[in-house]
């Protein structure tokens, strides 16, 4: 059941990742990039598939994020009682001396036992938006596949 259910997203959704403590993934100028295990993939959806196991229940989403705009990666929508955000951190970019340049916001989440109960699909959402405007600019959604 769980093979069918994989092989059915791999169909749908342009791009699956299976999660390892550390998986990065960038968005760019409104393109994916993804970072696993040194390989580079290219998606035009910003949305991503992540599957997690009782094994590797973390998993990191790195976006790319400017904030002397104002802007900055907020999360709109995560179910607590199945995924858990453990943290967000503002990297400044490597080039300290390029003004105005994009760092990185590191979002670290991390399935609870309940999640991992059966298999199932879990949707979190971020908005890359400025606090005083209504409007994201950006949004990101991930789906979660735990088994």
């Amino acid at each position: 059941m769980q093979r069918l259910l994989v092989a059915c997203l791999a169909v749908l959704i342009p791009f699956v990742v299976t999660a390892a403590p550390h998986v990065d993934a960038t968005h760019q100028l409104g393109q994916l990039t993804t970072k696993h295990t040194g390989a580079k993939h290219r998606s035009a959806r910003p949305d991503k598939v992540i599957q997690v196991s009782a094994k590797n229940p973390a998993f990191t989403v790195s976006l790319q994020s400017n904030r002397t705009t104002g802007y900055q990666w907020l999360l709109r929508y995560c179910d607590a009682k199945l995924v858990v955000p453990v943290s967000n951190n503002y990297l400044p970019p490597k080039n300290k001396k390029m003004m105005g340049a994009p760092g990185t916001s590191v979002w670290k989440f991390r399935v609870t036992k309940a999640a991992l109960a059966v298999p199932r699909l879990i949707r979190i959402k971020l908005v890359y938006v400025r606090p005083w405007q209504p409007a994201p600019a950006m949004h990101y959604s991930i789906v979660v596949v735990t088994h």
